[in-house]
């Protein structure tokens, strides 16, 4: 629902996308106590449409942020994901 249609996940089935974020990898995403965003930086190059957005995730306890940045393109009006990283 909140894939693009550049996201090859868009085409996973929603029990397999479920498992897929299940990934250790992406256990920031849920675990998060701190985070910090700059709506002052300076964006990204991006074309008409698209947007990349870039936040510092830390857990409690954890010296270092993790930084997460996703990709967006606009889809009939609606900022959709097209990539998501984590660094």
């Amino acid at each position: 629902q909140h894939c693009s249609p550049r996201n090859r996940a868009s085409e996973l089935s929603p029990a397999v996308f479920a498992g897929y974020l299940q990934d250790p990898w992406y256990a920031i995403l849920a675990e998060w106590d701190e985070m910090e965003f700059d709506d002052d930086e300076e964006e990204a190059e991006t074309a008409v449409g698209e947007a990349e957005v870039q936040v510092l995730v830390r857990r409690g306890g954890d010296e270092s942020f993790s930084m997460v940045s996703w990709l967006m393109s606009q889809h009939d009006e609606r900022w959709l994901i097209d990539s998501l990283n984590i660094v």
